[in-house]
């Protein structure tokens, strides 16, 4: 067995890559991105690679008519063009499965199966579309698999529940050829394998099984996690803005013109600064309230609130800055300064805003409702109670919405999981502006609540936020939640009660009109 490939698996040139000898032992080679030059190489050298830009060819027909002192030549060659080849799995000159994914391992290694063993696909592996052909796919594996051969779907079908090796029979596979799909399979990491040959299939025992960190995943938590890395070790190189010349970018702002208008509140910076807690009270103090006073939010409260959040500060482009798309500026941070996240209001009680669900405007800091609905105003406030672990309905509830395509038009394969960093970023700003402001705040872990219906993929609901006045001290619920007698100190929890203890002196001073 060569040292590169176990042989059932074969390679050939990716499409677009030239391949021209220039002398007797010179060979280019050139590809989209990357050129290479191999020089004092031998003419049965060049033939061999000359084989593999018509066809996929199994390593040893390779090595085949080539001394045995060129083993090591092809062999090194192959290992330095690795970027510019794809594998195929060839078993009786027949291409079953295509890797498209250009990182299969150097030093893959075959596995030996005995006939008796138990195996099954992995419970992260997947099939999806791709072209006009179908994918195999697993959140633990860097390679994707094109299916270039019927009887490989036929196969993966076998796998779904476990089956021992040479019980696989599938139409158009000899017994030997499946077994052999299923070790390559195996080598891959899609299949499973049981312990103990001849063990009972019901009985089988499996290792993903007793894996406590591999239980804790679940198959779309994991698959997200991979394949959002920009280290992911099975992505190819991906450019920035792939819908440049395709899509236009969405707008920097979303335009709403339902009316009438809510005009908020914009607050002095001179005033903020002069009631504001430290960075560090703001912090320390920091909780979550699922219980509210008995005095609402006031209209100028939202204003203030919204305005310190979320609002636009400038804007630029595109062709300002040489950057294709419309940006802006915020009070906090986004990709691409994309800022893809639109809040909505449900309004539960509020002095000076009537209840119904609004829009916010970020650039003209207003109001726009756009459902007055109480039956579904009630349903969303008490879903997001529900979903906060109970307490009372909130004066104001902050949906969170995401206008995906003003990410994904710049970033490809990361998008979802930049939306989910700035949740978590808008999160905390919330936080310390409502302890800031002396609200009682409590962000929403789950977002259940369905806003905007059929939009989830236009504008999917990321995130919510409950706010409302601050309960008073030492009674009702929110004060027995928060004494905890069952937590043991480690490192200066006192800070939170002195953090606390400020916040409460100040709060006399702050008037909600």
């Amino acid at each position: 067995m060569n040292p590169i490939l176990p042989g059932h698996y074969g390679i050939r040139f990716r499409s677009g890559i030239d391949l021209e000898r220039c002398a007797r032992d010179t060979v280019i080679l050139r590809g989209q991105r990357r050129v290479c030059v191999l020089r004092n190489f031998h003419p049965r050298l060049h033939r061999a690679l000359a084989a593999i830009t018509e066809r996929s060819v199994p390593m040893p027909e390779l090595l085949d008519g080539l001394e045995v002192a060129q083993h090591g030549l092809l062999v090194s060659a192959v290992q330095r063009l690795w970027g510019l080849t794809r594998c195929s799995i060839v078993i009786d000159n027949r291409e079953l499965l295509r890797i498209e994914t250009p990182t299969v391992e150097a030093g893959l290694e075959p596995v030996a199966i005995p006939t008796r063993t138990p195996v099954r696909l992995s419970r992260f592996a997947f099939l999806r579309t791709t072209g006009q052909r179908m994918a195999l796919e697993s959140a633990r594996v860097p390679h994707r698999c094109v299916l270039v051969d019927g009887a490989v779907g036929a196969l993966l079908t076998e796998l779904a529940g476990p089956v021992v090796v040479d019980r696989v029979a599938v139409e158009g596979l000899s017994p030997s050829a499946g077994a052999l799909l299923v070790q390559a399979l195996a080598e891959l990491g899609f299949v499973d394998l049981g312990d103990g040959a001849g063990a009972q299939t019901p009985t089988a025992r499996f290792a993903a099984d007793h894996d406590d960190i591999q239980a804790q995943w679940e198959f779309h938590d994991l698959l997200f996690h991979e394949r959002s890395r920009l280290s992911y070790p099975g992505r190819a190189r991906e450019d920035l803005f792939p819908f440049r010349g395709r899509i236009a970018p969405q707008p920097v702002t979303k335009v709403v013109t339902s009316g009438p208008e809510i005009t908020l509140w914009r607050p002095p910076l001179a005033d903020l600064l002069g009631k504001d807690p430290s960075l560090t009270t703001a912090m320390e103090g920091r909780r979550s309230v699922r219980d509210y006073g008995q005095t609402p939010m006031h209209a100028r409260q939202v204003g203030e609130f919204l305005y310190r959040v979320a609002r636009v500060r400038a804007t630029s482009g595109p062709g300002d800055t040489g950057i294709p798309y419309e940006i802006s500026s915020r009070p906090y941070p986004s990709g691409g300064a994309c800022y893809d996240l639109e809040l909505y209001l449900v309004v539960g009680r509020c002095l000076g805003i009537a209840n119904g669900i609004y829009f916010y405007d970020p650039a003209g800091h207003r109001l726009h409702p756009i459902d007055g609905d109480e039956r579904r105003r009630t349903e969303i406030l008490d879903t997001a109670r529900q979903s906060a672990g109970g307490g009372s309905h909130p004066d104001i509830l902050i949906v969170m919405a995401s206008r995906f395509p003003r990410v994904a038009w710049k970033y490809p394969s990361i998008a979802y999981r930049l939306t989910t960093l700035h949740v978590g970023i808008l999160y905390q700003c919330m936080y310390l502006v409502a302890v800031a402001m002396r609200l009682a705040p409590c962000a929403i872990g789950s977002s259940s609540v369905d806003l905007l219906g059929d939009e989830r993929l236009e504008e999917p609901i990321v995130g919510a936020f409950m706010m409302g006045s601050l309960p008073e001290e030492n009674n009702g619920p929110a004060a027995q939640r928060e004494s905890h007698p069952e937590w043991h100190p480690v490192n200066d929890p006192q800070w939170h009660d002195e953090a606390r203890h400020l916040l409460r002196a100040a709060e006399e001073d702050t008037s909600p009109c």
